[in-house]
């Protein structure tokens, strides 16, 4: 039987996981590797007509584009054969180049916008409006027909047409304060699969921002409506590794950015002393009842399940010293338990990544304006944390990681 990687780590798989290590010997043509041989085009025009004109003490400015794309993906790939002996990996068969994954995936786009700004004394507001036009094709010629003959093709088509709004408004209240909000719809394109729908969404935010000589505070609340979500089958996450694009159901994602900082040296001194802080509160969860396509998942999806790897709480403090020669970082990053599959449990569960945080250093010396002396530390403490279940069971975060370097500026 076959084992991916993820499958090797679960009990009962020892003997295939002796074979990686190299521990044991194996047979012929034990161990598989794909050659993921592609090949990429991108080619495409685009036109953009600005206008800028004055009226009562207000600017108005239009911007209009319209661009052609195209985008395509060759994929004429294959599988060799490995044995393991003495600990070394040994060619045993070599692979006919198309046999495997055998494929052409493109798609033409047109996409249009207008965007109209209006700026007052006190105020600007902005419209724009875009339209994309897309049509996908894949063309599978199937691991038989190397020659690409059309003997056994199978092919899919995909087509959308979308209408996408968006409206900023920012107003000043004084010198030092704006208060902002902004509407907009979000998309993403589904892919060649006829069945799989568009990421769409409904995306709210409303802010405020205060600027001084030794300060800077900002607010924001937001709020996205997905009316759909897609997801990708990546082996990166756990998956067959087909990057299929599937629906995700309907989500909400709601919460509050808050961040700040002060300058706590008058700005006439020769050294600065500024100090940061960062907060993110995140609410994700799904908002109906579906049966995933996505194996990972774990199959029924119900509404008020938490979204995966998202965490309720970011929080980012620091502070750093500097001269004119010389720079300090200390860095302090916390993130709050995730789950690791849709559920109801933030806590006692198995798909639960508990939460951590790391402490990162940085220091940066000026010989003179053309050479800088740089050291960085990531994981200053050497902390030991998950980041991860997938695509193989718990991954670990950076360990603590030192880099030195100099940077000459010729």
């Amino acid at each position: 039987n076959k084992l991916g990687i993820s499958s090797i780590f679960k009990e009962g798989n020892e003997k295939a996981m002796s074979i990686v290590n190299g521990t044991i010997n194996s047979l012929d043509d034990a161990l598989i590797m794909r050659a993921n041989n592609r090949k990429y085009i991108s080619r495409g025009a685009q036109v953009v007509l600005n206008k800028t004109f004055y009226k009562n003490n207000i600017s108005h400015d239009i911007s209009i584009s319209s661009r052609l794309h195209y985008d395509e993906m060759d994929r004429f790939q294959w599988e060799d054969k490995y044995k393991i002996e003495n600990k070394i990996m040994r060619l045993t068969s070599k692979g006919i180049e198309g046999t495997n994954s055998n494929r052409i995936q493109h798609s033409n786009a047109v996409a249009n916008y207008i965007n109209y700004k209006i700026r007052g004394q006190k105020y600007s507001l902005t419209f724009g409006l875009r339209n994309e036009n897309i049509v996908g094709k894949r063309e599978d010629y199937g691991k038989s027909d190397i020659e690409r003959l059309g003997l056994d093709l199978n092919t899919r088509k995909n087509s959308i047409s979308v209408i996408i709004p968006g409206l900023g408004f920012m107003y000043g209240i004084n010198n030092s304060s704006k208060a902002f909000l902004g509407i907009h719809k979000g998309f993403s394109p589904p892919g060649d699969k006829p069945e799989t729908k568009p990421e769409e969404s409904i995306n709210y935010e409303l802010g405020y921002r205060k600027y001084t000589k030794t300060t800077q505070t900002e607010i924001i609340a937001y709020l996205s409506d997905y009316s759909n979500l897609l997801g990708a089958d990546l082996a990166a996450t756990g998956g067959t590794g087909t990057n299929e694009l599937f629906n995700a159901g309907e989500a909400l994602v709601k919460g509050i950015e808050f961040s700040t900082s002060i300058n706590t040296i008058n700005l006439s001194s020769k050294f600065k002393l500024p100090i940061y802080f960062n907060y993110t509160f995140t609410d994700a969860k799904f908002s109906d009842d579906f049966e995933s396509a996505f194996d990972p998942w774990g199959g029924d999806i119900r509404t008020g399940y938490y979204l995966p790897y998202i965490s309720k709480h970011l929080i980012g403090i620091g502070a750093e010293f500097k001269s004119n020669s010389f720079m300090v970082n200390l860095d302090y990053s916390y993130k709050s338990n995730f789950r690791t599959s849709p559920g109801l449990e933030m806590k006692n569960s198995n798909d639960i990544i508990e939460s951590f945080g790391v402490l990162n250093t940085a220091l940066n010396y000026n010989f003179n304006e053309n050479v800088i002396l740089k050291l960085s530390v990531s994981n200053l403490l050497n902390k030991v944390y998950a980041v991860a279940s997938r695509p193989a069971g718990l991954r670990p975060g950076q360990p603590r990681v030192i880099k030195l370097g100099i940077k000459l500026d010729l």
